[in-house]
C-alpha cells in the first residue's frame, strides 16, 4: 500500500509504547515498556515492521497526558514571544521541574503562549528508536492535540469554545480561540468534574462558551449532553482514530502540526544518541568538567590567598611600626608579636590562648558550598568580614530566599532570617546575614582545661 494512505503512529501512555498503522487503528501491530531498549527488543521491533512493510514509512508521535506538562501564562513584550529561550523560562515557573529538564513548544495567541512539556529523558528514548530503526519522524505531540487538530480540519465550526472530549470514565478539556489552542486539561473525574466547573462558572455569571463535545456515539447522545444548553455540536469519535488521520496529512505535507516538539530540539539532540553511550558520554563529561572546575578554583583560591596574606603581612607591620615606632620591623612579624603576648601573659599571670582566626578562604567555601544547586537563583553580592558574612541577590520567590539561608544553616552557619523586597517585574531582591561559628580556642598539649 502507498506511503500516502500509511503512517505509523507510535503512542505513549502509561509507560507502555504502541505501534499502530494509521489504516488501522483497531488494535497497534506492537507494544512495549518504557526500557532501556537492547538489540533483542530493536531485532522484534523490526521484523514487526517489515511484516507490515512498514520500514519506510512516516512517523508521527503521540504523547498521553501522564507524559506532558502544559500551561498557558501571558507574554511579557513581542521580544520574549520571539525567544523560544524565554518561553521556556516562563513556562518553567508554572511547573514543577527545571527548564533544562523539558523540551517544549508553544502556540502564541495575541498577548498569551500556550505551553507543552516533556522531559527530554523520554524524548531521548523516542528518538534512539527512529535512529536505530532509520525511520522518518515527522512530529512530536500530545496524543489530544494531534486528534484536536484533526476534528478541527473536518468541522470548520470549531474556532472558539471549549472542545470536551470524552474516553471511557475521564476527559480532556480543550479551550479554543480562533482555531488555536489556548488551554488544556485533563479531567480524571470526567463529565463530573466539568460539570462541577460549569457550574461555577454559573454561579459567577460569567458568559458560557461553546460547547463542542467529542465522544462514543452513547455519550453524544446522552440526556446530560442534550440538557447542556451551549452544547453547539456534538460527534462521534475517538481520540486515536482523529489522531490517525491527522497523522496522515502531517506525513502527506497537507498541513503542519500546532504544536510539535520535534522543531524545538537542537541538533545536538537529534544526533539521536544511544541511551547506553549517553549515560557514559554524560559522566566522561562531568569528569573533565570537575577536573576544570578544580583546576580554575584551584588557580583562584592560590591567587585569593596570595593577596589576603600580602594584606596581612601589610597590616602586621603598620601595628608593629605603631607599638614600636623607634626599632625596625623584623621579617617574622607575627612570630615576634606572639613572644611578646606570652612575655605579657606570663607578667600578668593570664594563661589563656588566643583565639584562631581563620582568613576569608574557609567561610568562602561553606558558603558557596552550601548554596542549593536545584534553585535558579542570582548572586549579586558576597562580602566576608572576619566571620560575618553578608548576600545579596535576586531569587524568584520569597520561599526560593528562605530556601537559600535553610541551605546556608545547614552547613553549620549562623543565619538570619532573609530581607526581601517584591520587585517591580518579577521577583525578589533578597539580603541574608550569616555568621560563622567561632572556633575553639588554641588548646596546646599540656595546657590546663
Amino acid at each position: 500500500m502507498a506511503s500516502k494512505n500509511r503512517t505509523i503512529l507510535i503512542c505513549y501512555e502509561d509507560q507502555q509504547f504502541r505501534w499502530y498503522l494509521t489504516n488501522d487503528t483497531q488494535s497497534p501491530f506492537y507494544e512495549h515498556s518504557l526500557n532501556v531498549p537492547n538489540e533483542e527488543s530493536l531485532d522484534e521491533l523490526r521484523v514487526k515492521l517489515s511484516d507490515h512493510n512498514a520500514l519506510s514509512l512516516p512517523v508521527v508521535f503521540g504523547l498521553g497526558h501522564q507524559e506532558t506538562l502544559s500551561a498557558s501564562f501571558p507574554i511579557g513584550s513581542k521580544r520574549q514571544a520571539r525567544s523560544p529561550q524565554a518561553l521556556a523560562y516562563q513556562l518553567e515557573e508554572q511547573l514543577p521541574i527545571a527548564a533544562e529538564e523539558f523540551v517544549a513548544d508553544f502556540s502564541l495567541q495575541r498577548s498569551r503562549a500556550f505551553g507543552v512539556a516533556v522531559k527530554v529523558s523520554l524524548i531521548d528514548q523516542v528518538l534512539f528508536y527512529i535512529k536505530e530503526l532509520q525511520l522518518d519522524l515527522r512530529a512530536i505531540t500530545p496524543l489530544i492535540l494531534l486528534a484536536k487538530e484533526g476534528l478541527c480540519e473536518e468541522q470548520e465550526a470549531i474556532d472558539n469554545g471549549l472542545l470536551l472530549w470524552i474516553e471511557g470514565a475521564t476527559a480532556n478539556l480543550v479551550e479554543v480561540t480562533e482555531g488555536e489552542t489556548t488551554q488544556w486539561r485533563y479531567l480524571p473525574a470526567g463529565v463530573d468534574e466539568f460539570e462541577q466547573t460549569r457550574q461555577l462558572r454559573m454561579l459567577q455569571n460569567e458568559q458560557e462558551p461553546n460547547l463542542f463535545l467529542v465522544g462514543p456515539e452513547k455519550v453524544a447522545t446522552s440526556d446530560y449532553v442534550l440538557s447542556i444548553e451551549q452544547t453547539h455540536l456534538s460527534i462521534t469519535g475517538s481520540i486515536l482514530s482523529y489522531a490517525a488521520q491527522q497523522a496522515q496529512r502531517i506525513a502527506n505535507g497537507q498541513c503542519e502540526q500546532e504544536i510539535n516538539l520535534l522543531s524545538s530540539l537542537s541538533s545536538s539532540q537529534l544526533e539521536l544518541r544511544n541511551p547506553l553511550e549517553s549515560s557514559w558520554w554524560f559522566l566522561r563529561v562531568a569528569a573533565l568538567l570537575l577536573c576544570l572546575s578544580v583546576a580554575v578554583w584551584q588557580s583562584l583560591s592560590l591567587s585569593e590567598h596570595n593577596t589576603l596574606i600580602m594584606k596581612e603581612e601589610q597590616a602586621q607591620r603598620d601595628i608593629y611600626q605603631e607599638l614600636y615606632p623607634d626599632k625596625r620591623v623584623p621579617q617574622g612579624i607575627m612570630r615576634r608579636l606572639e613572644s611578646e603576648q606570652r612575655r605579657l601573659r606570663g607578667t600578668k599571670g593570664d594563661e589563656k590562648e588566643n583565639p584562631l582566626h581563620a582568613d576569608a578562604l574557609r567561610p568562602l567555601y561553606q558558603c558557596l558550598a552550601s548554596l542549593p544547586e536545584e534553585l535558579r537563583f542570582r548572586l549579586l553580592d558576597l562580602r566576608i568580614e572576619r566571620e560575618t558574612i553578608q548576600l545579596q541577590g535576586e531569587a524568584r520567590s520569597h520561599g526560593d530566599a528562605d530556601r537559600i539561608a535553610a541551605s546556608l544553616r545547614q552547613s553549620g552557619l549562623l543565619v538570619s532570617p532573609p530581607s526581601t523586597t517584591q520587585l517591580a517585574e518579577k521577583g525578589v531582591s533578597f539580603q541574608i546575614k550569616a555568621e560563622q561559628q567561632p572556633l575553639p580556642p588554641n588548646n596546646k598539649s599540656g595546657a590546663k582545661p
